[in-house]
């Protein structure tokens, strides 16, 4: 999936119109920008078939390189996408394009049933108060449902929730319990520590079907 630009108003319609006969679909539209570059944005599988299909009909159409969501106007950017897409296709073009931002970070999380009246989702917030929500997972928890996003920089993500009346609190990560044979870690750095304290090897394990309830794509 890649982002393709259009100057706007009538071209965008017969852009449309274009793509439509040429048989390429369209997923989704935004018009936010992003670095001075104005117009309106289609989402589509084959940027350079749809360029060459607009370029054909007489329209100006460019390719849109993604930006790596590490300022306000990035983020925001990528907020409105996540806005006019299904949350699967929205991880997908996350993935394809910043794959390697989807596991760095620090996990906050928020308990559900202590969300403010009227509350918008814990990420709209984030996003509009310039942190960048890299993963989202909804656990439920004997305690209650929680909200955990993965993000960039927890101090700052904590003070911009509480700010708009959510209590979230950083997931500390512990380690899973200790018993004989293999035990499974969810975080490198953890298992590294205990294993050197411990004089013990690492079996490292790519895709594993259980990796210590830690939030993402495994």
């Amino acid at each position: 999936m890649e982002v393709i630009r259009l100057a706007g108003g009538d071209e965008v319609l017969a852009g449309r119109s274009a793509l439509e006969r040429a048989g390429i679909e369209t997923l989704a539209e935004s018009d936010r920008p992003c670095g001075g570059e104005v117009g309106t944005q289609l989402l589509v599988r084959d940027a350079s078939a749809a360029v060459d299909v607009l370029r054909s009909a007489g329209l100006q159409a460019t390719r849109v390189s993604p930006p790596v969501p590490n300022s306000g106007d990035a983020i925001l950017w990528w907020k409105a996408w996540r806005d006019a897409l299904p949350i699967e296709v929205y991880s997908q073009l996350r993935l394809r394009h910043h794959r390697e931002l989807s596991s760095e970070g620090s996990i906050v999380r928020v308990r559900r049933e202590e969300f403010p009246a009227e509350a918008e989702e814990p990420w709209r917030v984030l996003a509009d108060g310039g942190v960048d929500v890299r993963c989202e997972f909804h656990c439920a928890l004997p305690t209650g449902m929680e909200v955990h996003v993965l993000v960039p920089d927890k101090e700052r993500a904590v003070a911009v929730l509480a700010e708009a009346g959510f209590t979230a609190t950083p997931v500390d990560y512990e380690g899973p319990r200790i018993r004989d044979g293999i035990t499974w870690w969810g975080q490198w750095k953890a298992a590294r520590d205990y294993a050197s304290q411990v004089q013990r090897p690492i079996l490292m394990s790519f895709a594993s079907p259980r990796v210590e309830q830690v939030p993402g794509v495994w």
